[in-house]
């Protein structure tokens, strides 16, 4: 059971708040790219030959953490953390969009002769 609880607890904090910051932080240590855009569009790490961004880090790693937990408290904690997550990823997601296609519309206008 001691283990069982350990395990739970080292997910929890993964998904958390602290976890997705020390992540950001990792992946910009190791060099990853915050995101990656290919033919206009945000890679979220569903190819194998997409590059190693945080965004893929989510989507194929972190995200599958919510359904891994031992005991019920953990998966309660894990709903609520689901959501916050899910919130913060949404949200800088369709930043990154904006962001891209600001960026995409001001290169055409300068460019423009």
């Amino acid at each position: 059971m001691e283990a069982k609880i350990l395990f739970d607890a080292d997910k929890l904090d993964a998904i958390g708040c602290l976890g997705i910051a020390r992540t950001l932080m990792y992946e910009g240590t190791v060099g990853s790219e915050l995101y990656e855009i290919k033919n206009g569009e945000i890679c979220f790490g569903e190819n194998k030959d997409d590059k190693e961004t945080f965004l893929k880090e989510y989507n194929t790693k972190l995200k599958n953490l919510y359904d891994k937990f031992n005991t019920k408290q953990a998966e309660e904690i894990a709903k609520t953390e689901r959501e916050y997550a899910q919130l913060f990823y949404d949200k800088l997601a369709k930043q990154i969009v904006g962001a891209y296609s600001s960026k995409e519309l001001l290169d055409k206008f300068i460019n423009t002769p």
